[in-house]
């Protein structure tokens, strides 16, 4: 409660404190209650999200305000550590009040920016709880707010300085910082996606017949053959056998009597013919009745459908499973429970279009294009003003400064409505940060992108490999897209910085991962891979050495962990020869700068010139210590 309620006191325990045993000691002591106090309280999880992701703005409020728990109501008198105790068991929402503060705190940090490391820490550590905690931060929205905070264009995050002030002249003034130490927050984003459902895992709870054939319906799916015969044609009538009565002429010498008569029947017949018209409209109106009904009950019933399958989804989530129910396992680096069984979360529309918005297109999510609306971070956790509310605080903030600056200084007293707006600017200046501006850049690219890890290495390697590598699981689609986008990055690596591990990494992963595609994946991936391996080895653009290095030493890893794949490298023939033949013609004869001969007895001019031997004869290279002692007609390759 004072954690969430005090503000400043929180600050100058976590961001202020100079020691850094002393934030990590008061990180463990929060997560320690939060151990203690959560089983408690987790059966009201689905409640307090349900009322905070509302529309209502009321039951929000309701919701996110602390009872006061510290003092008596009546008498304002301070409580005893056991009643406050009692009060936070009858509160029942207490953990997860703790939780919205501390991620509202998530886009403030960077006002704090040389402390925030065990901040991060404590934030992975929610995660690390428990089951229901992580299914709590999903559902709030926390997979979205990491990724606007990443991807959120300011320059403590992506440059390393800082305005400090201004000069004399009116220049900025700015200070070097370090970079942001993200790492912990980056492994939260991680268990997240990776305890959450994708479009293929976990599998999709079982249709009943019903919601099957209004599927099928829906879709306008032709219907199956059938085996029956078609019935009988109707045989055609001659024209001689016509038996239809037309009206027969008055035949010579009737009578008028008769006539009359004649006419009576006509109008009695006539008569007949109205009543059996109007009982005929009368059930044609009774059938359309009887078919409106049909149609609102067939409603009714494809709406009850729809709820029933809304209500086995959520049966099917709340259900745990083994790996052995499932026929390909689990994922890799699936979070499983402490039991070790699993249980999925339903992963909202929102967090599925913010993590690979720019890289597969909505329908590839199982996303529809046109119902879709932009991904935003909820209000609920979210402390950033938007532009309007930002430039109102900055014109107060101006206005009370002029006012100040004309009549004496800090110490002139204000008119009431600048007081006014003097204290409600004091009141938000702890909390007051620069509207949002988010990057129009994808998060996984992003990160693929960091080079802040040792020797310039990606320092989140390992957290995107995971996410893509248990996204791609039993989903072909999705799989093709990634391969596509992974070898497009190769391709670009090439032009750029030559960092060509970290998608190859990912690349050799999705091909070992052992779900249904696993043989269409390699058969269908690996000869793209050898074939640019063979482009490689066939030119001598700069770069191309390291590439063709770790393009080696990835077919030489997948080789000795999968059989398959190291028959079909064995196998490869370019040509008449093998793969590893043509890369060594190709090698010798394009990157002659490296002393490399070009075959059994080819002149090699670089290598003579530089003091490596080798002319021509026999010789092809040979070094030229070999030359001094007498060794002739050496060759490299035996």
């Amino acid at each position: 409660n004072k954690v969430a309620t005090q503000q400043q006191w929180f600050i100058n325990a976590m961001f202020f404190n100079s020691h850094k045993p002393a934030r990590l000691a008061f990180g463990d002591l929060l997560l320690a209650i939060l151990y203690y106090q959560s089983p408690l309280e987790r059966n009201n999880y689905d409640e307090f999200v349900r009322h905070v992701n509302s529309s209502d703005g009321d039951a929000q409020a309701t919701y996110l305000q602390w009872p006061p728990i510290e003092t008596n109501g009546t008498s304002s008198s301070v409580r005893g550590m056991g009643d406050i105790i009692m009060a936070l068991h009858a509160d029942g929402f207490s953990v997860a009040r703790f939780v919205v503060q501390m991620f509202r705190f998530l886009h403030l940090c960077p006002k704090y920016h040389q402390k925030y490391e065990e901040y991060f820490q404590l934030l992975k550590g929610i995660a690390n709880v428990g089951w229901n905690e992580r299914k709590l931060l999903i559902d709030l929205g926390v997979i979205r707010s990491i990724v606007a905070f990443y991807l959120n264009d300011t320059q403590i995050l992506h440059f390393n300085r800082q305005v400090v002030g201004r000069s004399e002249n009116g220049q900025r003034q700015y200070v070097r910082v370090s970079p942001p130490r993200s790492h912990d927050l980056i492994k939260l984003l991680s268990i997240l996606v990776r305890s959450a459902s994708t479009t293929t895992f976990p599998p999709a709870p079982p249709q009943s017949t019903e919601a099957k054939v209004a599927m099928a319906d829906a879709l306008d799916l032709p219907d199956e053959p059938s085996d029956e015969e078609p019935p009988d044609l109707p045989e055609p009538k001659d024209d001689d056998d016509d038996d239809t009565d037309d009206d027969v002429p008055d035949k010579p010498g009737e009578t008028e009597k008769e006539k009359a008569e004649k006419e009576e029947e006509k109008e009695i017949a006539a008569d007949k013919a109205n009543i059996v018209e109007e009982q005929s409209v009368s059930i044609k109106a009774s059938d359309e009745t009887e078919e409106n009904n049909n149609k609102d009950n067939d409603k009714d019933k494809d709406k009850d459908q729809s709820t029933e399958q809304q209500a086995n989804t959520i049966n099917y989530f709340a259900q745990e499973f083994e790996e052995k129910s499932i026929e390909f396992g689990f994922p890799p680096k699936f979070v499983r429970k402490v039991n070790g069984r699993g249980r999925g979360i339903l992963l909202s529309d929102a967090d599925k279009l913010c993590l690979w918005d720019g890289i597969a297109q909505p329908q590839f999510l199982g996303l529809n294009p046109n119902t879709l609306a932009p991904w935003g971070v909820p209000k609920a956790i979210d402390p950033l003003p938007n532009p309007s509310e930002y430039n109102t605080y900055i014109e107060g903030v101006q206005a009370v400064q002029s006012y100040r600056k004309k009549h004496g200084g800090k110490d002139a007293r204000l008119p009431a409505n600048l007081q006014h707006v003097a204290d409600r600017i004091e009141k938000q200046k702890p909390t007051m940060a620069a509207p949002r501006k988010i990057l129009n850049m994808n998060i996984v690219h992003n990160l693929f992108k960091d080079r802040g890890g040792p020797s310039n290495s990606c320092l989140f390697e390992a957290e995107c490999v995971e996410i893509v590598v248990y996204w791609c699981f039993n989903n072909w689609t999705f799989s093709e897209i990634m391969f596509d986008w992974l070898y497009r990055k190769v391709a670009e690596e090439f032009k750029e910085a030559h960092e060509y591990g970290p998608f190859l990494l990912c690349i050799e992963h999705i091909l070992l991962a052992n779900d249904e595609h696993s043989q269409k994946k390699i058969e269908t991936f690996l000869p793209k891979m050898i074939q640019l391996l063979v482009r490689c080895s066939d030119t001598d653009d700069t770069g191309t050495d390291l590439l063709l290095y770790q393009l080696c030493s990835f077919l030489i890893r997948l080789s000795f962990k999968n059989e398959l794949i190291a028959s079909i490298v064995k196998q490869k023939k370019i040509g008449d020869d093998s793969l590893l033949d043509t890369i060594d013609r190709n090698y010798s004869s394009k990157h002659q700068q490296y002393g490399i001969p070009r075959g059994y007895g080819a002149p090699n001019t670089y290598a003579r010139n530089n003091g490596y031997g080798g002319g021509g004869g026999g010789g092809g290279g040979a070094p030229y210590r070999s030359q001094q002692r007498g060794i002739k007609n050496f060759n490299m390759r035996g």
